[in-house]
């Protein structure tokens, strides 16, 4: 179905995008004063899904590193636009970003190097899957330059601590008013009273796993709740998967079943469909909305032994 917005919702978002920019032309007043370590800091702290008028910028500066423009130019898929032999084209599409970065470079930008990129594993990555794609691509539709293929040399990353987007009282309000990743909390009791607050929540979180008061029909709606106490999606994975094998196993419930109900199978239980809906509305749950895996977290075994009995 169509949504049909009124006038008013339209005018609150240009004054929200208004908002916006005017923050982000503050943000990048600030950048033209500071060293370009910071510039190469805001670029890995971007979301590409909201902060690509502030990447242009950064990359169409000609004081910008070759460092923080390597950095946007593998971030933004150039790999995939060199594999699929489709030329990036300068604009306000997708790759419009990749075709600034080499256009400026052949016009004389990014000659200088002074910050190393080399402890960003995932640059490493995205380097190798360019090579690999360079190596497998007979005719490319365009050259990236030797200066994109080499990121070696550079000083390492030096932050001084008044100018930390973390923890400088008047740098963090410029990257939060933007939606920059930064620590949560302004520096200061605001950050106090925030991490007194995740450690509160974070024992309470723990003492309902350990005291199993997580019952199953919960499990969904919560698991939004409580992603946020654990540091990675695999932390949380684990602890979830792990809730329900710390739980009689499938095997073991239809053992004691049919032990206590002789001539009957567990499957002819109103005990078997009852497991099967709430496994099957806590996976569908968390698999939507909850960040699911099944590496290493123990759901795969839950649903082979969900299977096996309904097959």
């Amino acid at each position: 179905m169509n949504r049909i917005y009124d006038a008013d919702h339209y005018a609150e978002m240009d004054a929200e995008e208004a908002r916006f920019d005017a923050h982000t032309g503050r943000l990048q007043d600030w950048l033209l004063t500071v060293p370009q370590d910071l510039w190469l800091d805001v670029a890995r702290r971007a979301n590409w899904d909201i902060h690509n008028k502030l990447l242009l910028w950064m990359v169409n500066q000609p004081q910008c590193d070759l460092s923080v423009a390597a950095h946007v130019l593998h971030y933004g898929s150039v790999a995939y636009y060199y594999r699929e032999r489709k030329v990036p084209q300068v604009g306000p599409g997708d790759d419009g970003i990749v075709a600034t970065v080499l256009a400026n470079y052949e016009k004389g930008f990014y000659r200088a190097h002074a910050i190393n990129i080399d402890d960003d594993p995932t640059i490493d990555v995205l380097l190798n899957n360019l090579n690999d794609a360079m190596a497998e691509t007979d005719n490319p539709a365009f050259i990236i330059p030797d200066a994109f293929l080499d990121l070696t040399g550079g000083a390492p990353v030096a932050i001084p601590a008044e100018l930390s987007p973390d923890d400088a009282a008047d740098v963090w309000p410029l990257f939060d008013a933007i939606d920059l990743s930064v620590a949560e909390g302004a520096p200061g009791a605001e950050r106090d009273a925030v991490t007194a607050r995740k450690a509160r929540d974070t024992a309470r979180f723990r003492w309902l796993k350990e005291t199993k008061n997580v019952k199953n029909m919960g499990l969904v709606r919560r698991s939004l709740k409580y992603r946020k106490y654990f540091d990675t999606d695999e932390d949380y994975n684990v602890f979830m998967g792990g809730y329900f094998l710390d739980r009689p196993t499938w095997d073991q419930q239809a053992a004691t079943f049919e032990a206590e109900n002789p001539g009957k199978a567990f499957t002819d239980s109103p005990m078997f469909y009852g497991l099967v809906f709430v496994t099957a509305l806590v996976v569908f749950g968390v698999y939507e909305f909850g960040g699911f895996s099944d590496s290493e977290s123990g759901w795969a075994d839950m649903l082979a032994s969900v299977l096996k009995y309904v097959k």
